[in-house]
Order: structure tokens, then C-alpha cells, then sequence
């Protein structure tokens, strides 16, 4: 009978119950939801390593190997190095001999420093067991020792995300878990005409192209924006994605038909940095009103917004003229934003 694997996933604070959702439609599920905290779920499943690292939606995936609901962390480190029956769970086609590794200590998302000779007993017992070399300076691969602000503490084999390695960020650019859980949002469907009006460098299309969908169309009026698009394109970033690279002024659509677009997802401007935008309002007042004709009955709108910039009106149905059915409070970059989503009722007239 196959192995059942516990996980641990660090994920967006704030949309950690969103996590939970998707992770039942993913190919490896079911899955057996052991834990959900702000920023992170433990979960359990038959699939290895290899398999759950595909993840898009997280931002730090763990293969659980210890776990402890109290407790300090030097004590629970020395209790690591000292009991090492935890060692049998180690996962040999992620830690291969001759590779290197280091341990971290992490105390409520915060790294910090742990008494030395422990953790080099903890390092020899690794290595001891997985024939890997303890490196505390560039290692290929790391063991983490995690205290939670509940109390519950965990240690785990940090697995590779290698679909991340692929497409560098950009400056300013949305984080790709980030991005993949907004358009994970959108539900995303294979006939999809997908659009981002403030498509920016791109994080949103891109993390869309990792779906099958039938069309993407990313539209932007800054020219860096676009040639930065047209660049990642040129490079491979979106794969066999049919993309449509757009100026189109979101205010309007007027390039796009009525009920035409199956999903939007989209991070229009917060107003920090944007002085060509004395009229921040009006131009979200406008670009609802053109995504709201451009969506097809049924179509899908989700957005991030600033919630420092745009105020709760926003947030109200009749405003949009669409009916919000989620809708969630984040820290991006430190600052306070919302996720919703709003869908454009079969019956509602342009």
C-alpha cells in the first residue's frame, strides 16, 4: 500500500482557506487537511515529493518529518539531534549522496540563530543517514525547523518549486504564487478567453499560461510594459499559449467586443507611484464599467486592490453592476490589499 506524506505549505496570509480549496482539485488529491494556520496548511497525501512540488500556490513546501505541539525550539532541537528515529522519513530522490544541505532555524516567519554544536549534531545525523555533505554556506538543499506563533513546531524537508526557476521576476512584479492563486480564483477553464487590462510585465497572464486555455490576451498602455512582455514572449516565458500582446486602454476596451471575455484577473494601479493618475477613482469607475461589458454572462472578475487607495465602495455590488461572491484581506509588499471576485450574472443586461 502506497506511503501517506504530510506536508507543510507556506502560503499567502490571508488566503491560506483558499489554499485549502484548490488543493482538492489538484491531480495528486485527495488530500487530508491536517492543519490550516495564517500563512500555512499541513496536509496529507499519497503523493511523493516530486509529485506535490508542482505546486504553484505556495510560497515554501515542506515534507514534514517531525512535528511537536509544544515545546521551545532549542530544546525541540536538541530533542532532534538527540532522538533521530525522525531520520527514516527523509526522501532519498529529493536528498541524493554526495549533494549538500544546512538546517534552519525559523521562529514565527522569522529566521533566526540556534546554538552551533547543536546544529551540527543535527547536520551529522542527516548526513549520516543520507550520505549528503552538511554545507552551512550554499547548499543545495536546506532542513528547516519551524516554531509557529500557536506553538506547534515542525521539521521538514524544504522540496524544490522548480516550475519558479524558469521566468525571473521582474521589478515590482506580483510574486508568482500570488499570481497563480488569483487566477486559481478565476477558475480556469480550457475554452477560456482570458484578459488582464494592466497586464504591467506580465505575472497574471503568465501564471494563467500554466492552465490550458484558448486564448490571453495582456494589454497595457506603458510602453516598457509592453516590450517587456513582447521580450518574455520572444524568450519562451508563455509557452504554447496563443497570447495576444495589446495597447489597450482599460478605461474603455473599446478594441474588445461585448461579451467577449470569459475572465479577467488584474492588479490595476494602487496610486503610490503613478503621478499620471491625479483621477484614481474615475479611472476604476470606467474600467469596471468596460470589464463589465467585455465579460460574457457567467464571466469571472477578479482583482487585487490597494486598500490604502481605493476605498470600500468598490467592494459593493451595485457600484460594479457584478455580484461579488469572494472576497478576502491581504499584505502584499507589507501593505494592506483585498482579493475579490465578482461574476457577471447570466440574466444582467449591458
Amino acid at each position: 500500500m502506497p506511503a501517506t506524506f504530510t506536508y507543510l505549505a507556506r502560503c499567502v496570509p490571508g488566503l491560506q482557506e483558499l489554499v485549502v480549496h484548490l488543493l482538492q482539485d489538484e491531480p495528486f488529491a485527495p488530500v487530508t487537511v491536517r492543519r490550516v494556520e495564517e500563512g500555512l496548511v499541513v496536509f496529507s497525501c499519497k503523493a511523493n515529493p516530486g509529485t506535490v512540488a508542482r505546486l504553484r500556490t505556495v510560497n515554501g513546501l515542506f515534507l514534514v518529518l517531525a512535528q511537536s505541539e509544544q515545546g521551545g525550539l532549542p530544546g525541540y532541537l536538541r530533542g532532534l539531534a538527540n532522538q533521530t528515529g525522525w531520520l527514516a522519513g527523509l526522501d532519498r530522490r529529493v536528498a541524493r549522496p554526495g549533494e549538500t544541505f544546512r538546517v534552519i532555524v525559523s521562529d514565527e516567519d522569522r529566521t533566526v540563530s540556534a546554538d552551533g554544536a547543536v546544529l551540527r549534531r543535527l547536520g551529522d545525523a542527516i548526513a549520516a543517514q543520507s550520505g549528503m555533505t552538511y554545507r552551512p554556506r550554499g547548499p543545495r538543499h536546506e532542513f528547516w525547523a519551524l516554531r509557529r506563533r500557536s506553538g506547534a513546531l515542525f521539521f521538514g524537508q524544504r522540496l524544490p518549486l522548480p516550475a519558479r526557476a524558469a521566468t525571473p521576476i521582474e521589478r515590482g512584479e506580483l510574486r508568482p504564487e500570488l499570481a497563480s492563486l488569483l487566477c486559481a480564483l478565476s477558475e480556469p477553464k480550457p475554452d477560456d478567453v482570458f484578459l488582464d487590462p494592466f497586464a504591467g510585465t506580465g505575472a497574471l497572464p503568465l501564471a494563467r499560461s500554466a492552465w490550458p486555455v484558448r486564448g490571453l490576451i495582456a494589454s497595457d498602455i506603458a510602453p516598457a510594459a509592453l516590450e517587456t512582455l513582447r521580450r518574455r514572449a520572444r524568450a519562451g516565458a508563455f509557452g504554447k499559449a496563443p497570447l495576444r500582446i495589446e495597447r489597450i486602454d482599460a478605461r474603455t476596451l473599446r478594441e474588445l467586443s461585448d461579451a467577449s471575455i470569459d475572465a479577467v484577473v488584474t492588479d490595476p494601479p494602487w496610486g503610490l507611484y503613478d503621478s499620471d493618475l491625479p483621477d484614481l477613482a474615475g479611472m476604476y469607475r470606467d474600467a469596471f464599467a468596460a470589464i463589465r461589458r467585455v465579460l460574457k454572462p457567467g464571466g469571472r472578475l477578479v482583482m487585487l486592490l490597494g486598500r490604502s487607495t481605493i476605498g470600500p465602495d468598490f467592494l459593493r455590488d451595485g457600484r460594479v453592476g457584478l455580484r461579488r461572491d469572494f472576497v478576502a484581506d491581504i499584505l502584499v509588499n507589507g501593505r494592506p490589499a483585498t482579493v475579490a471576485r465578482w461574476r457577471r450574472e447570466r440574466g444582467l443586461p449591458l
